[in-house]
């Protein structure tokens, strides 16, 4: 997949979990915008180590603090403590499309109100990842990380499967 035809992937937050969906999806061939309330800390590329050994420098796209820098994403990927979903998610919402997908990690109770509510599903293709998908730590903010391990996502809410498919595609069932 070259960069100019691959999806873009918008990731909201700075925590390990970030650091690590950056890199991976990256590392895959995948466009990547990264919403954080600290983009001078990162650099234009990711340093992600894997389990096996191998190290892959990945290139990113738009870093910044203003949510427009996810209008030209095709999934978004919210990746913030739980204490902070609800406030990430009111202040994208505006930037969001109906054909964008949301997927929040972790999924709460917050996300099942979420998808509950009309002005959220009319919006935008929702999911809630229930637990973190990749085991991970920062090395250094904005520049690298180690991917230690994953486990299956579990994703049964939000939207409906027939719209959930495609978003699970574009990410390359990273989701």
């Amino acid at each position: 997949m070259n960069a100019t035809s691959a999806p873009v992937i918008g990731i909201c937050g700075g925590g390990n979990l970030a650091h690590a969906m950056a890199g991976w999806l990256g590392a895959r061939g995948l466009r990547v915008n990264i919403l954080t309330r600290k983009p001078e800390q990162w650099d234009k590329t990711i340093s992600a180590s894997f389990p096996d050994g191998t190290a892959l420098r990945a290139p990113l796209g738009r870093i910044g603090n203003h949510p427009e820098i996810l209008e030209e994403c095709s999934l978004v990927l919210v990746a913030v403590p739980r204490f902070g979903i609800r406030e990430i998610c009111l202040r994208i919402k505006p930037f969001l499309r109906r054909d964008q997908g949301l997927a929040i990690v972790p999924g709460t109770p917050d996300v099942m109100d979420m998808a509950e509510d009309a002005s959220w599903t009319s919006s935008v293709s929702l999911m809630g990842i229930y637990k973190v998908p990749l085991i991970c730590r920062t090395l250094e903010y904005g520049h690298s990380v180690a991917i230690l391990g994953s486990r299956p996502p579990q994703q049964d809410m939000g939207c409906p499967r027939e719209r959930r498919r495609p978003l699970v595609r574009i990410a390359g069932n990273s989701v």
